[in-house]
Order: C-alpha cells, then structure tokens, then sequence
C-alpha cells in the first residue's frame, strides 16, 4: 500500500528544485560583473571553455529537473517516461559534477606548478574514485522503478532498500577529502611565506615562473580555495546522512549539490582572475 508521504513526495520534490534554480539565478545574478570583466572579456581558453560550459549548462539541467518535477505534480505519467526522464536528469548531473571537479583538478595542478607527478596523482584519483561514482549511479539510474497509477499524480519512486545512492555519494565524500588534503601544503605555503614578504602574492597559472623568484601561493587559492573544498565535503556528508536515514531524499538534495559543484568552481575562476588584474605584481601565463 503506497503511503500518504509517498504519494505527496512528487510535490516536495518540485517544491526542492524551485528552490535550487532560485538559489542559481541568484547566485549568477551577485557575480555577473566579474563574469563579464573577467570570462567575456577575456581571450578563449580550455578554463574559459569549461567555466562556460559549467555555468549555462547548469541552467538547462536545473531547470530541466524543475519542468519534470512540476509537471509530475500535475499530471500522471507512464513508468517508462518516469525512468527515462529521470535517468537523464542523473546523467546530466554527474557530466556537469565532474566537469566543474575537471577546474578544482586543474587548479590543484597549477598549484603544484603543473608537476607530472601531482598529474599522475590526479589522474589516478578520479580513475579510481569518480569512475566507481559514475557506475555506481548508472546502475542506480537502470534500477528506479515507479508508481503509476490512474488515481495517482507524477512518478512516485520505489527505491526500496537500494544502497547504491548511499555508496555513491560515500566514495565522493572520500574522494574530496583526498582532494582537500592535497591543497594543505599550499595552503600552508600560504600561510607560512605570506606573511614573511610585503611582495604581493603571484598566481600560479602556466608553471613557468622566474628562476629566482620566490613563488607565494595566492591566498585565494591557500585559504579560500580550502573553505570551498570544506563546502563540497559537507554538501556529500549531508546527502549521505539524509539518504541514509530517508533513501526517498536523494533526488531532493542531488540538485543541491550540482548548484554547490558548479557555483564554487565558477568563482574560484572569477575570483583568481579578479586577483590577477588587482595586482600588479602578478606573473600571469595562460590558463586560470
């Protein structure tokens, strides 16, 4: 017998993905100036690329997650289109998750002043740690089965006791810790030479620098960048939480988390490069 939150849960859900495209739109809104001084503005290359693709792709997959989710709330709708519909709305996350996790890699490298070996390091992270996440949530996407009803509205999903939410977003939870812990000695950096120098920070972004130079690691970068990881890792310890206590959750807070990813990789760009026009003491290559 289907429950009363059950056959409610299509409306919570529209109600959840009005409120993450509100927070986007706002989020854009406060930060257009430096999107259009710093990315339009701006010669094209791959993080131009990539900053575009993650903050207008990000406007289809949430307001795609919105359309579906309110129209479910209206009207009735076939098992198949449910799952069709749905397993488009996870794919859609995870490409855009993991090309705003391809700016925060390419950041950690630069940091590290684009060494082969911090390269390896990463490549072997998101191989071993994302691909299990990507399989993971295509398995999940091929199980959702549904409700569908002639007395009932939407699709109503039945995950049942389906771990495989759970386990996904643990192995990121680990993932982005191991990311945090690689931009510990920067920050450290940071913090130990900044504070030694009047000379103003220099922004890491080719790896080419002067071979005399005394090379300071943007606090920006150190400390800012650090809080953003701390973001990402409280958004995965949240889902992994709720979705452990309340399974019928992890489509509510999925969005949530694609709006966090895309939003914080969108501005470290905005807000490296803003540093590197405000100082004039900044060596700047290609890249960031």
């Amino acid at each position: 017998m289907i429950s009363a939150e059950t056959i409610a849960y299509p409306q919570n859900i529209s109600y959840a993905h009005v409120a993450a495209i509100t927070l986007w739109v706002f989020e854009h809104l406060i930060i257009t100036d430096l999107e259009v001084t710093y990315i339009w503005k701006s010669r094209w290359n791959v993080i131009k690329v990539l900053y575009i693709f993650v903050r207008y792709c990000t406007y289809i997959d949430v307001v795609l997650n919105t359309i579906v989710t309110i129209n479910y709330s209206l009207r009735w709708s076939d098992s198949v289109t449910c799952k069709t519909q749905y397993q488009a709305i996870i794919w859609l996350m995870m490409i855009g998750i993991a090309v705003s996790d391809l700016i925060f890699n390419l950041r950690i490298w630069a940091v590290w002043r684009k060494t082969r070996t911090m390269a390896i390091i990463l490549i072997a992270l998101n191989i071993g740690f994302l691909t299990p996440v990507w399989v993971t949530w295509g398995l999940f996407a091929n199980s959702l089965e549904f409700f569908t009803t002639e007395f009932l509205r939407g699709c109503i999903e039945n995950l049942g006791t389906s771990l495989l939410p759970l386990a996904a977003w643990a192995v990121l939870l680990i993932y982005q810790t191991a990311i945090l812990l690689l931009m510990l000695p920067a920050a450290f950096t940071a913090f130990k030479l900044g504070g030694r120098s009047n000379m103003t920070n220099i922004v890491i972004r080719d790896g080419n620098f002067p071979d005399n130079s005394i090379i300071y690691v943007l606090d920006l970068v150190g400390y800012t960048g650090i809080v953003y990881y701390i973001y990402l890792i409280l958004v995965s310890l949240t889902n992994l939480v709720v979705i452990s206590l309340e399974p019928a959750l992890f489509s509510m807070l999925a969005i949530y988390a694609r709006v966090a990813y895309a939003a914080l990789s969108c501005r470290v760009v905005l807000h490296i490069r803003e540093q590197a026009a405000n100082d004039s003491q900044v060596h700047t290559v290609s890249g960031v």
